[in-house]
C-alpha cells in the first residue's frame, strides 16, 4: 500500500475530505469500488471505502494519506497489508 492525499502535498480524489478514510485500488480490485473493506498490516484493522481506481500495478492500494498514518508512519512510503472480509 502506498499513500496520497495530502494537502498541500497532493490531490485528493474529488468529493471525497482529506480525512476520508478512503482508498484507490488497482483495476484488477475495481470490483471493490463504493465497498467498504478491511484493511490490516499485523493486528490493526482500518475500515475504508474504495473510492477511486488506480493505474499501479496490479493488488495494489493507494490510501488517503489520513488512513495510512493509522498503520505506519508516512515516511515509510510502501506497506504490505492485507483486506479482509473481501472475497476476490
Amino acid at each position: 500500500m502506498t499513500w496520497y492525499c495530502l494537502p498541500g502535498i497532493s490531490r485528493c480524489t474529488a468529493g471525497y475530505p482529506a480525512d476520508c478514510r478512503c482508498v484507490a485500488v488497482s483495476p484488477d480490485l475495481a470490483e471493490l469500488r463504493g465497498q467498504h473493506v478491511s484493511i490490516c498490516r499485523g493486528p490493526t484493522c482500518v475500515e475504508v471505502l474504495v473510492v477511486d481506481c488506480t493505474c499501479q500495478a496490479v493488488r495494489s492500494v493507494d490510501a488517503y494519506a489520513s488512513v495510512f498514518r493509522l498503520l505506519a508512519p508516512l515516511s515509510r512510503g510502501v506497506i504490505e497489508v492485507r483486506m479482509e472480509g473481501v472475497e476476490l
